[in-house]
């Protein structure tokens, strides 16, 4: 076993740690009546990724042959057949030939990556839908969204890759290291599309609607931040010196973008809170995930900046334009991913606008913004608009005031009644 097949191993490890901490930030969000419903949606989602994936989305991903550069061959990967070999009564990786590693080690990899632009989606819809429908959208996102975004930037004949017959029409590849576009624009454009469908939460606009708890959610965004360092750098797919460099960078931006959303609290709001502390980390998170590799320190730090400040303007736009973003997706991973995106095609130290390189690179990650928007949002308008008319997004009005913990798990995350209950009696 090789270095990078380890560094894959544990890179996946780290990944689905981010995915759990973006989870456990959303069930702080969440309201006491909502926290188990929350967390639900973030397991099913997780699962039911995983098994999609290796059904076949892997190989609608990243599979041989593909359709006009947009969508892989769904058969020949089909339940890793083409990842997988048995020797001796023992299943093992294929390694493809002139590879440096098991392709099984990036079908893992890209399954984690998967998971997190799933979880970030669920946190638009906070509150209000019933479980059954959200497993029945993950298995139709991940195949007819995700796959063919994953498909057209980050497979080698994907349409935007550096290879791609679009990349070469524009005569530059759009480059998204980690999936600012691939990850968090697909998602935060996915739950806009899904939340103009379905409406707002009843209390919406008439009653404060404050986290239960900010220690679970700091406490997620904690591992978070510890395991995007392994997000980042396992796109690089080797544990080499900009694998390294991935990381360095990612905590520079991560850092700024932090900073950037405090001095805007403390401008607003007279206090450095931990709520904006948080939230500015993963929109440093969404901004460098485009170009960690590609911006040099100084770069990082101020397009992190921007993000943080950026993103935590964007907050206020669901109250103007009157959508129900439960936990603001739009404005932390839709904003923090086009400040990315953008700013490699300004900034990057190969091909940037600003750095001599022309305007090739910005004019395809425009490009690469404007066909994830598209894609991303028709498609999934259209798989939600579906099953808004069939199996029903929402639970009932009732349900949703007294909480979609009782109503849809038949359980409570805290039962304080039980507690009191019992102190009570030990008193007597």
């Amino acid at each position: 076993m090789n270095i990078t097949t380890v560094w894959l191993l544990v890179a996946s490890v780290l990944s689905m740690l981010t995915t759990v901490g973006v989870g456990l930030y959303y069930m702080g969000l969440a309201r006491v009546k909502s926290v188990l419903n929350m967390g639900m949606l973030m397991l099913g989602g997780i699962v039911t990724t995983c098994l999609v994936w290796v059904l076949w989305a892997w190989s609608l991903a990243f599979g041989g042959s593909d359709v006009v550069g947009v969508v892989g061959d769904p058969a020949s990967g089909f339940l890793l057949r083409d990842s997988i070999a048995l020797k001796n009564g023992a299943f093992l990786s294929v390694m493809p030939t002139g590879a440096s590693y098991p392709r099984l080690a990036d079908v893992l990899f890209e399954m984690t990556v998967a998971c997190l632009a799933v979880v970030l989606i669920s946190g638009a819809l906070a509150e209000r839908i019933k479980f059954s429908a959200w497993a029945v959208f993950v298995v139709f996102w991940v195949n007819i969204v995700y796959a063919p975004v994953a498909h057209m930037l980050w497979s080698r004949s994907g349409l935007l890759s550096a290879t791609g017959p679009l990349s070469q029409a524009l005569g530059s590849g759009a480059h998204d290291l980690a999936g600012s576009g691939v990850v968090w624009l697909s998602a935060a454009v996915s739950a806009l599309a899904i939340v103009l469908i379905i409406g707002r939460r009843r209390t919406f606009h008439v009653t404060p609607l404050k986290p239960h708890s900010l220690t679970l959610s700091f406490f997620g965004v904690a591992l978070a931040f510890v395991g995007f360092m392994g997000f980042v750098a396992g796109h690089v797919h080797s544990g080499n010196g900009t694998a390294v460099y991935t990381v360095l960078s990612m905590l520079l931006a991560c850092s700024a973008s932090c900073w950037g959303w405090l001095m805007i609290d403390r401008l607003r709001n007279r206090h450095f809170t931990a709520l904006g502390a948080i939230s500015g980390i993963l929109s440093g998170m969404a901004a460098v995930c485009a170009a960690a590799d590609s911006l040099n320190p100084l770069w990082t730090v101020l397009i992190g900046f921007i993000a943080g400040v950026a993103c935590s303007s964007a907050v206020s736009w669901k109250y103007r334009l009157n959508y129900d973003d439960s936990f603001d997706v739009v404005a932390i991973a839709g904003v923090g991913a086009v400040i990315g995106l953008l700013a490699n095609g300004l900034f990057a130290q190969k091909g940037g606008l600003l750095t001599g390189g022309g305007v090739g690179l910005l004019v395809a990650e425009l490009v690469e913004i404007v066909v994830v928007f598209l894609w991303a949002g028709v498609w999934t308008a259209v798989i939600a608009f579906v099953l808004e008319k069939t199996v029903g997004w929402r639970i009932a009005d009732r349900d949703e005031v007294l909480g979609v913990d009782i109503a849809d798990q038949g359980e409570k995350g805290y039962d304080f009644e039980t507690f009191s209950n019992s102190v009570f009696k030990e008193a007597q």
